[in-house]
């Protein structure tokens, strides 16, 4: 399989651009960083995640915080509701969108964490490869019930036993929760601007929707079926 790129290009007012383009193999992980000299804000121990699986013997650094941070080191810059136009270029379309900073920057912050070599952000692989720049709530809720319902598929086909009833994606959303809670205490020193704070911020109230979603999924989206 061919690698998919995935570029997020930013125009401003004033004609300057931003681009950003998440280089994804054919695992949907995002390439590493190959800069060593990464600030003391990406290191494991700084805001560590209270319930990180990682050692920093063998992982010196938030694998996150890593993938973010040129991100952050742009949009650091940036207040919350600078406006801007916004490309997202993929090998299967383009979409354009005009918007504000924070909410672009939280689109591409999603795409990041989900293609970082954080454990928690793994299963959420599967949606990267199909990235939808800023979902709505609905189509937050849909995307990830319908993904983790073709995991469990092909968990049965390969004889195990699958979780019909959604317990692990709640779990799931849980985890990155606190992960998104975590990263928010990681960059608040490393910020002059809000703009990164409050992607963090947005992409977390979508995930927060997800588990009640859960509950109601049901009432949520049978009607969608009803005549199938």
């Amino acid at each position: 399989m061919s690698p998919h790129n995935i570029e997020y290009i930013f125009t401003f007012p004033d004609g300057s651009e931003y681009r950003f383009t998440v280089a994804m193999g054919e695992s949907h992980k995002c390439a590493d960083s190959q800069d060593e000299t990464l600030p003391d804000w990406t290191r494991l121990e700084f805001k560590q995640c209270p319930h990180c699986p990682l050692d920093n013997d063998a992982s010196p650094h938030c694998p996150v915080a890593t993938t973010i941070r040129p991100m952050v080191e742009f949009a650091s810059q940036l207040p919350s509701i600078q406006e801007v136009a916004l490309e997202v270029r993929s090998p299967d379309r383009n979409i354009h969108l005009n918007t504000t900073a924070q909410n672009g920057f939280s689109s591409l912050l999603g795409l990041l964490i989900a293609t970082s070599d954080c454990p928690y952000a793994i299963p959420f692989r599967p949606m990267a490869r199909f990235h939808l720049p800023q979902p709505s709530c609905e189509e937050t809720s849909f995307r990830a019930v319908s993904t983790y319902l073709l995991s469990q598929y092909f968990k049965y086909r390969r004889g195990g036993q699958p979780d019909w009833d959604l317990h692990g994606l709640k779990e799931i959303y849980s985890n990155i929760i606190t992960v998104n809670s975590s990263l928010a205490k990681r960059l608040k020193p490393a910020v002059s601007e809000d703009a990164p704070l409050n992607a963090v911020a947005i992409l977390n109230a979508f995930a927060l929707i997800v588990p009640m979603a859960i509950d109601d999924a049901e009432e949520e989206f049978k009607y969608l079926f009803e005549h199938i």
